[in-house]
C-alpha cells in the first residue's frame, strides 16, 4: 500500500511538473548535465542542431552525390574527388549553416514540434 502512493504520487508530480504548458509558459532551457550553462547558450546550441538537421534534409534528395563543395565523401562512403557538382534546380541543397535563416528554423520547430 505504502509503495502504491509513493508511486502515484511520482506520477502525478511527473505529469504537473514535467509538463511546462501547465504552468501557463514555457519554462527556461535547462540541462541537468550542463548545470552552469544559461539558457541562452542552451538556446542557441539548440538553434544550431536545428540548423544542421536542416542542411540534412535538404540534401537528402541527392544520396550518392556530392552537391556540397566540403564533401569528402557521398552518403554511401565514396570519395567526392573529382565527382563535386553543381545543383542548379529547385531544391537547391543547402551547403553551410549560415544559408540557414532564423524564419527556416522557426518554420522546422513549427513543423517538428
Amino acid at each position: 500500500m505504502r509503495l502504491r502512493r509513493a508511486s502515484l504520487g511520482c506520477f502525478l508530480w511527473l505529469a504537473v511538473a514535467g509538463n511546462p504548458t501547465s504552468a501557463g509558459a514555457r519554462a527556461p532551457l535547462h540541462d541537468p548535465n550542463l548545470p552552469s550553462v544559461p539558457p541562452d547558450a542552451l538556446r542557441q546550441l539548440s538553434d544550431n542542431r536545428i540548423r544542421q538537421r536542416i542542411m540534412m534534409e535538404s540534401q537528402a534528395p541527392y544520396r550518392g552525390r556530392c552537391v556540397c563543395a566540403y564533401q569528402t565523401k557521398d552518403s554511401a562512403g565514396r570519395s567526392c574527388k573529382g565527382r563535386h557538382e553543381v545543383v542548379k534546380t529547385r531544391p537547391v541543397p543547402i551547403c553551410t549553416p549560415t544559408a540557414v535563416t532564423d524564419g527556416m528554423v522557426k518554420a522546422w520547430r513549427k513543423r517538428n514540434s
